[in-house]
């Protein structure tokens, strides 16, 4: 971004994206721990398919005290108690995937690049269970790309050892979004650990792959968050110089 000419810009993402966007907000966001000589450039943040851990005095370095008194005397409301099972039960019982992606993708990439129908039942309980879209597009898109199946699984062999990246970050105004059959959904003071909450909206519909499923929520959910912000004045996006 700062090499088109950005020096400031905004940052969204989901699935694999929500670790990027944190990542990115982490390291060039300004007032972090992790910041570099390029900090200062992500001023704000937007993220769907949400891991955040409960609020503690050490987790929010900013009025740390407050919001924990806060959260100890609240209660969840039964939306979040949902997405909190839902949480756990694909901990239990639907997240075997990843850790053979994370040790062996190699063994289950050359498996699923040889047989379609090994591909087609690896993915297709994920799809069933993760969102409300086309299933056989999705693993067309596997099946017939040059890089094949195995490139898919590799990302989580490289990030297994990589940053956490659920480190509060000060500086970065952050935007939630939750649809209900997304994977993770933590309740809505969990997401304070990450960063200055200023947007949040639970949707009726939509699943783990958002972007694609509900585009024009996702948007809108940006329009109003990033766009609120500019015409407070909290952020300024300047244009490509």
């Amino acid at each position: 971004m700062l090499k088109l000419g950005y020096s400031n810009y905004a940052t969204q993402g989901g699935d694999w994206g929500y670790g990027i966007t944190r990542f990115m907000d982490i390291r060039y966001g300004p007032a972090s721990s992790s910041a570099t000589k390029k900090s200062g450039a992500v001023l704000a943040s937007h993220i769907n398919h949400n891991r955040a851990v409960p609020p503690s005095i050490s987790t929010i370095p900013q009025h740390g005290s407050l919001v924990y008194l806060k959260f100890l005397f609240s209660t969840y409301s039964k939306r979040e108690k949902e997405g909190l099972a839902r949480t756990h039960r694909f901990w239990e019982e639907g997240a075997a995937y990843n850790g053979l992606h994370c040790h062996n993708p190699t063994t289950i990439g050359i498996a699923l690049r040889d047989s379609p129908v090994a591909l087609l039942s690896w993915i297709y309980e994920k799809l069933y269970d993760w969102t409300d879209d086309e299933i056989l597009t999705w693993i067309s898109i596997y099946q017939f790309a040059s890089a094949g199946p195995k490139a898919g699984c590799r990302i989580y062999y490289h990030s297994a050892t990589a940053k956490k990246v659920e480190e509060y970050n000060p500086g970065v105004k952050l935007g939630v979004s939750t649809f209900p059959k997304d994977l993770l959904m933590s309740p809505s003071y969990h997401y304070r650990t990450l960063g200055p909450l200023v947007f949040e909206n639970w949707h009726n519909k939509g699943g783990h792959f958002a972007a694609w499923e509900v585009p024009e929520l996702l948007v809108e959910d940006m329009r109003v968050m990033f766009g609120g912000l500019v015409k407070s004045g909290e952020i300024n996006f300047p244009g490509p110089k």
